[in-house]
């Protein structure tokens, strides 16, 4: 049985969601669509494009990280993404891009549970094979300011559209075959820490 927490005592409370869902499926366009409700929207890809940046000894490990394809220690990679984030306001927060993995889920609900944090809600997007190629196959970037473009044609920021590895059909599959790998120990793990699933 789902139910809805505010506040407790009197004091309202950090409430913090997860989406997962397959690459290409919309995650943060799902999420910025959530005009009926205020979101707090925590992008686990963009903070740590941000922080690789920095000259900092935390910015080293991640940019390393990116560069080796190698796991940040959770831990590390939590306080990073949540502290100071999370506000007592009772307004959702959803967290995009984390879990990925199995071994992530008891450090997530670790964290939670060590700094007063209600896991909220689960937003779990599913979406068909067929339906995230095609997405693929129409997917270019912009040489100029690096976001992602729907289809061969120039960015409004005047950049020039080309394919990068990632926007490959043989890159999506690697990382679609992962995923899904994960996928089902996430959700046979998490949904018992969280208030609500919703299936999209």
């Amino acid at each position: 049985m789902f139910f809805h927490i505010e506040s407790i005592g009197g004091r309202q409370m950090r409430k913090l969601s997860i989406i997962i869902g397959p690459p290409l499926s919309g995650k943060t366009t799902y999420v910025q669509g959530l005009s009926d409700r205020e979101v707090i929207h925590i992008s686990v890809g963009k903070i740590c494009r941000e922080e690789a940046k920095k000259d900092t000894e935390l910015g080293h490990l991640i940019k390393e990280s990116i560069e080796q394809n190698t796991f940040l220690d959770s831990k590390v990679f939590l306080l990073l993404l949540l502290n100071g984030r999370i506000e007592a306001n009772g307004v959702e927060h959803i967290l995009d891009g984390y879990p990925k993995y199995g071994h992530e889920v008891e450090p997530l609900v670790r964290y939670a549970r060590e700094n007063t944090v209600i896991l909220f809600r689960i937003y779990h997007l599913r979406l068909e094979i067929d339906e995230l190629l095609r997405r693929v196959q129409q997917r270019y970037t912009c040489s100029a300011c690096y976001l992602p473009i729907r289809g061969n044609m120039q960015c409004v920021c005047g950049g020039s559209p080309f394919k990068r590895e990632e926007d490959t059909e043989e890159y999506f599959m690697q990382r679609y075959s992962r995923y899904t790998e994960h996928e089902e120990v996430i959700m046979n793990q998490l949904p018992n820490h969280f208030l609500e699933v919703l299936r999209v």
